[in-house]
């Protein structure tokens, strides 16, 4: 009996172990988010230029050499105490305190001609935003990828590849199926 119980508990054992090795673990999507950089800022119909800070993270990589993102403005409370004292009515329409995240916006960003690695530049257009009955907009401008020449991760060495096919000219259709493969995991 004893013997006929441990068969029965090793098949067992054996069978969990063979259902939890052939189930494929499902692969994450890769989240690229860039550091905070400094964006400027102007309150419509006002003249002071404030200063926010404005992150990127990547969605999708396009056919046409362009990347979708998630474009996220952020006001620190210095500024944010200062559009409130120097808005004056403005301000007040507001309706009192500015949250510190102003703006969250898809975009499709370009890449700035002559751009190259380890500092990918994309262009970032003028954008609107409205945050509590204010309008806010920021300049055009710059938003930088930082790609470190030693890193090893895959994403930021397809960008870097994805960027001198661009400036070489090259077909980059095999690069930009990686990136999305990496950005866009399939169920």
């Amino acid at each position: 009996m004893i013997h006929h119980f441990s068969s029965l508990l090793s098949g067992f054992i054996g069978v969990v172990i063979g259902v939890s090795l052939g189930q494929e673990a499902r692969p994450q999507p890769v989240i690229f988010t860039t550091p905070p950089q400094r964006v400027d800022l102007r309150v419509a119909g006002a003249p002071p230029i404030y200063h926010g800070l404005a992150s990127l993270t990547l969605l999708e990589a396009g056919s046409d050499d362009t990347l979708r993102t998630l474009l996220v403005v952020t006001l620190p409370a210095a500024e944010r105490r200062r559009i409130k004292a120097i808005g004056g009515a403005s301000a007040s329409a507001a309706g009192g305190e500015l949250p510190e995240t102003i703006g969250r916006v898809e975009l499709r960003l370009r890449w700035r001609k002559g751009t190259s690695c380890p500092d990918i530049d994309l262009e970032l257009p003028a954008v609107k935003l409205m945050v509590n009955g204010l309008q806010l907009e920021t300049s055009a401008t710059r938003a930088r990828i930082d790609v470190s020449l030693r890193t090893v991760e895959t994403l930021p060495q397809l960008l870097c590849g994805w960027t001198r096919q661009i400036n070489a000219g090259r077909p980059r259709q095999g690069i930009i199926m990686a990136i999305n493969r990496l950005l866009i995991r399939a169920d």
